[in-house]
């Protein structure tokens, strides 16, 4: 590289100005159009349309109607290969045309355009804008457009928070912006030619040079990042770029490049580096910590609820043990007056009444005990709700007595549910007494069943249900309470009154049906219990 000899920054050559400003500012200038190469649609600012044919020109045209009314019939073919050249996926990617307006008359206008594509993605092929710049060729204004070009060029260059600089084809400095000077406090002609050499932090001079020298010999684009000295003696990390402008026979004409100033961002990158390693070991030792804590939440919940169980089961065992003791009690007492006594006809009819009755509460508790213990047989049938819970009205409302209101709300049609009767009936029954329970001063028990198709999204088996929702409007669950809902032996009724097998033995029974159950209560709001009931000759598949 050789050192220019003058001491003034020279003009850029006018036939480049154009160029460089199309560079600058990436083609926009003078005219401004673009167009869609996926719809065909051209827009044009007001500037372009003046330039064409006057400023009541639509905004938006196709590229068939730009073709057809504003190129010269001559013309015509050299555009459209032209266009079709700079769109290819192995065309240049830019356009550089001149051809005729097509003005009605026997004068020639001349329009040149330039544009750059843009594609999709990195090292994408397809072509989706061609963004341009249009302006007057007319030779009898063509130098006047020339110099203004040259004028936005620095006004623009100038007003950038870059440098800018621009080189010979050989790779000589000839041109810096304003901005270049501020920040290396440089005097104009210091660093042209190979003078800005010295403005590199020695140890990235022989890098810099390496990969400048590179680009010049291969056309590639330079771009590097290197240390350079501003105007107080610091070193500051920069963003070197360039790339060359070329004729139409491809040969480089100018370089064009910029140094940006990016050391605030590489210290920042280096701290958020540091932050981010102390942030990982961090999380590292945060995230031991919370499974060490985990794990023991974990072992002191498991012996709790070991505890509430043996708790439970004591509970279960006194209340039996209490039911079982008012039995035999009867037994004995019948036992001891037959003894005792010749009781007459009547009275011995009635003491073996009594302890018929106490034997009979027997052999029911030790049933329920047992169905909590292991799976009792089931044996479904179809079973219609409507119909089926029309014969349930007289026993439920002996059940829940006259101050709770029975509401059935059932939809047509429902299908028929393959169920056991009996189960069905304890089940619905322990649903009642529960809600008679929860409703001391009375209130409202409602039914309410609908068809309903799961599929193995939702969690449960897949195929045709019947949703049996029972609703009160009794004091409800906490969530500590409804957690536990369905646990063997959890009540919360007092002593002796409740062994906590009842929605347990709900839970069997939907379970072992091939349907489930779910709870939902408020405190205060009530409680629903939905059984999801097969359909009778549904075919279900696991989840």
């Amino acid at each position: 590289m050789s050192t220019s000899a003058s001491n003034q920054t020279p003009l850029i050559p006018l036939a480049d100005a154009g160029r460089a400003l199309s560079v600058f500012t990436s083609l926009v200038d003078l005219g401004l159009w673009e167009l869609d190469c996926v719809t065909g649609t051209i827009w044009r600012d007001p500037t372009a349309r003046a330039l064409i044919g006057g400023p009541a020109l639509a905004e938006f045209t196709t590229f068939d109607v730009m073709i057809d009314r504003d190129v010269h019939p001559s013309d015509r073919e050299t555009v459209q290969r032209a266009y079709a050249a700079a769109i290819a996926p192995d065309g240049p990617g830019s356009l550089r045309l001149v051809h005729r307006l097509q003005t009605g008359d026997t004068s020639a206008r001349w329009i040149e355009l330039r544009a750059r594509a843009i594609r999709t993605g990195e090292g994408a092929a397809q072509t989706v804008r061609l963004s341009g710049v249009a302006f007057e060729a007319t030779p009898a204004i063509a130098e006047v457009r020339q110099a203004e070009s040259d004028a936005h060029f620095r006004i623009l260059a100038d007003g950038m928070p870059q440098m800018v600089w621009s080189t010979l084809p050989d790779g000589n400095h000839d041109y810096y912006n304003a901005r270049w000077y501020a920040f290396t406090g440089t005097r104009p002609g210091l660093t042209d030619g190979d003078g800005w050499n010295g403005m590199f932090h020695p140890d990235d001079r022989e890098r810099a040079w390496a990969r400048w020298n590179h680009s010049l010999a291969t056309g590639d684009p330079y771009e590097i990042e290197y240390r350079l000295r501003r105007f107080d003696g610091e070193y500051r990390w920069t963003l070197g770029r360039a790339a060359p402008l070329r004729d139409d026979a491809g040969r480089i004409t100018r370089w064009f490049g910029t140094c940006t100033d990016i050391d605030d961002q590489k210290r920042a990158a280096e701290v958020l580096g540091r932050s981010n390693a102390a942030l990982e070991r961090l999380v590292i030792e945060h995230s031991a910590e919370l499974v060490r804590e985990s794990e023991g939440k974990r072992a002191a919940e498991k012996a709790l609820h070991h505890s509430e169980k043996l708790q439970a089961l004591g509970l279960l065992t006194g209340g039996i043990v209490h039911d079982i003791n008012n039995i035999l009690q009867i037994v004995m007492s019948g036992l001891h007056l037959l003894e005792m006594d010749t009781p007459t006809p009547e009275k011995k009819k009635t003491i073996f009444g009594q302890m018929r009755r106490s034997i009979d509460n027997a052999q029911t508790l030790i049933a329920r005990m047992l169905s909590a213990v292991r799976a009792p047989p089931i044996r479904p049938d179809a079973i219609h709700l409507d119909t089926w819970l029309d014969d349930m009205s007289g026993l439920l409302g002996q059940t829940l007595g006259r101050n709770i209101d029975i509401v059935n709300d059932l939809t047509p049609d429902l299908w028929p549910v393959a169920a056991d009767p009996s189960h069905l009936e304890a089940a619905v029954l322990n649903l009642a007494v529960n809600a008679r329970d929860a409703m001391p001063v009375g209130g409202r028990l409602k039914f309410h069943a609908f068809n309903t198709k799961l599929d193995a999204a939702c969690g449960r088996n897949a195929g045709r249900y019947v949703q049996l929702a029972v609703s009160d409007t009794g004091s409800g669950m906490s969530s500590a309470v409804l957690a536990r809902a369905f646990e063997p032996f959890f009540t919360t009724k007092d002593k002796g009154k409740g062994t906590g097998l009842g929605l347990a033995q709900i839970y069997g029974f939907a379970k072992q049906s091939g349907g489930d159950v779910e709870v939902a209560s408020v405190a205060g709001a009530g409680t629903t219990v939905t059984l999801y009931l097969p359909a009778h000759g549904a075919q279900t598949e696991a989840a």
